[in-house]
């Protein structure tokens, strides 16, 4: 597989899903008596990234570089630790979703914020830990409190069947 193929394969798989929600987004009311609705900004998102992906998918097809043809070799995809790297990520992102309703967003981000640094290699447990705090119940207060938007609020109760709410 050259690197062209690879760029070619990465414009596909972000255009495709990008021009089905730039229609899904039509569905929604663009604009209401208040100033734009909850399909303005999907739209627009939705459809400047077609357009950044159609971009992306133009010019790896007319590349002319020479570099774009290069076979990619074996011993440049991730190893065994890459790979659980890679793995681990995408099982903390997929806790982040499955738990943010369900125990708020400080509580939810802290725990993603300590995993992922752990798998990515950090090892200082003062940097894991005023990293996670401030991405996380940091984050929750300046958008509770300064931008006054309501984010999932944390609530231990989730973790009474564990007993680990403390009654």
């Amino acid at each position: 597989m050259t690197q062209r193929n690879i760029y070619q394969i990465t414009a596909l798989v972000i255009l495709l899903p990008s021009v089905w929600l730039t229609f899904r987004a039509l569905d929604l009311h663009y604009y209401t008596s208040m100033g734009p609705g909850p399909g303005f900004f999907p739209f627009w998102l939705a459809l400047i990234l077609s357009i950044l992906a159609a971009l992306m998918l133009v010019q790896a097809t007319l590349s002319t570089s020479a570099a774009d043809r290069v076979t990619i070799a074996a011993d440049s995809y991730p190893d065994a630790a890459g790979w659980s790297r890679l793995v681990a990520v995408l099982v903390a992102l997929g806790a982040t979703a499955f738990l943010l309703e369900r125990i708020g967003f400080g509580l939810t981000m802290f725990a993603m914020n300590v995993v992922v640094l752990w798998a990515l290699g950090t090892r200082s447990i003062f940097t894991i830990l005023w990293v996670s705090i401030l991405g996380s119940f940091g984050i929750e207060y300046a958008f509770t409190h300064w931008l006054n938007v309501p984010l999932p609020a944390d609530d231990l109760s989730a973790l009474c069947p564990l007993s680990l709410c403390g009654e």
